[in-house]
């Protein structure tokens, strides 16, 4: 004879729910399944192809129609490194404003949160959807560089770290926008605050700017931009890809800790139990910042490029290792924004091999990199610290002549 509870394990193993909350911590399948109705969906929607022939459009024009690209005279993506951030503030929010929009709208929002899944198998199936979206939409850019190998013979292994950075840059960004994607039912309201949102951690370096030199410089090291410049350069480091990485596993955390709130909030306790989720938030802030720091104090980094620019040789990396830690190396470098281009590329290996002596070098050596303009407060401090005086440059191929204050 069969018990009663029996039957209800019989019954729990019919349907999946068992194994969906017990015995696995997340459920394959559920995920697959999500993501693959969320993602199919997106391109059965011709607002979808238009998104990304938009994004593909504008990341083209950023990279080779600006003049800055034809007159530094080199085929790489520089110029759609500095642009990226910033694009990704309108791409992004395009693609997960309707994440929890279709759902409300078509009804289907009350159906998905009862499956036999936990919150956590719902928004990874939503996130890995948005980002095979925005992996196809990064596929669709490969014509940028067979138009940089029709030009020129672009460093490959440059323009691999490029991508590379980008993933990671969109991989953290969705994750934010699905934020702002479970706070409203509407698409655009969510489009808008999707925007703001992924707007904080790109310009967190202008946000720094009036915090102090010390601090201003601590917010702006945990920007986007500053942690991409080592992709842009052809190196990929164990810090930034840790930096990209934990980033998005704290923004799905908020994502689950959101979602969970439907079966608690409005209710008697919710708020200690919102007191309760600020200090789970809080306390995996502060856990991940921690981690950051200690991961960005490793020299782990490779680099890619074929030539190996950033690379230094042993003799370099023994010296490092002979000075004191109780007495650092301080280098402070001055250099313009703006340089003819016949330096361009000797003001870029240079500050390469300055960051990758500061990251090699560890506490051994302390770098501050100053940009400067001409007549500004910088150039002025460097004039009367250490002599260092503006100079003429005539570039070879032009006989014009420009004014920079020359790194030192």
């Amino acid at each position: 004879m069969t018990t009663l509870q029996e039957k209800t394990v019989e019954r729990g193993k019919g349907t999946g729910r068992t194994k969906a909350r017990g015995s696995r911590f997340v459920n394959p399948r559920v995920i697959w399944a999500i993501g693959r109705r969320d993602f199919l969906r997106f391109f059965f929607n011709p607002a979808g192809y238009v998104f990304i022939t938009l994004f593909v459009i504008a990341s083209a024009a950023l990279a080779f129609w600006q003049p800055v690209f034809f007159t530094r005279n080199f085929d790489n993506l520089d110029t759609l490194n500095w642009a990226m951030p910033y694009l990704l503030l309108f791409f992004i929010p395009a693609v997960t404003m309707s994440i929890w929009a279709d759902e409300r709208r078509q009804g289907t929002e009350e159906l998905l949160l009862t499956l036999p899944a936990t919150d956590l198998d719902v928004v990874l199936g939503k996130y890995l959807a948005a980002l095979g979206i925005y992996t196809a939409s990064l596929a669709f850019m490969f014509p940028h560089v067979l138009m940089l190998l029709y030009l020129g013979e672009p460093d490959l292994g440059v323009t691999f770290a490029n991508f590379f950075g980008y993933w990671l840059m969109g991989a953290m960004l969705i994750g934010v926008g699905m934020v702002a994607s479970l706070l409203s039912s509407n698409a655009t309201v969510a489009f808008i605050l999707g925007a703001l949102f992924c707007a904080l951690p790109v310009g967190a370096g202008l946000i720094g700017v009036p915090a102090g030199a010390k601090l201003g410089r601590a917010i702006e090291e945990l920007s986007i931009p500053a942690q991409f410049q080592d992709f842009g350069s052809g190196v990929i480091s164990l810090a930034g890809v840790f930096y990209f990485l934990s980033a998005t596993a704290g923004v799905l955390f908020i994502n689950v800790v959101l979602l969970g709130r439907r079966h608690w909030a409005g209710g008697e306790r919710s708020g200690a139990h919102w007191a309760h989720v600020l200090i789970r938030v809080a306390s995996m802030i502060l856990a991940l910042a921690s981690l950051n720091a200690l991961v960005g104090r490793t020299s782990v980094r490779a680099d890619v490029s074929e030539e190996k620019l950033h690379t230094l040789s042993s003799d370099s990396l023994a010296l490092l290792k002979q000075i004191p830690k109780d007495r650092p190396v301080y280098i402070q470098a001055y250099y313009s924004p703006d340089v003819p281009r016949d330096f361009v590329q000797t003001k870029s290996d240079l500050i390469g091999l300055l960051k990758e002596f500061a990251s090699r070098g560890g506490d051994s050596i302390r770098l501050n990199l100053v940009e400067t303009q001409l007549y500004s407060e910088e150039a002025r401090n460097a004039e009367k610290q250490f002599g260092i005086e503006p100079r003429l440059a005539r570039a070879k191929a032009s006989t014009k002549m420009r004014t920079s204050t020359s790194a030192q």
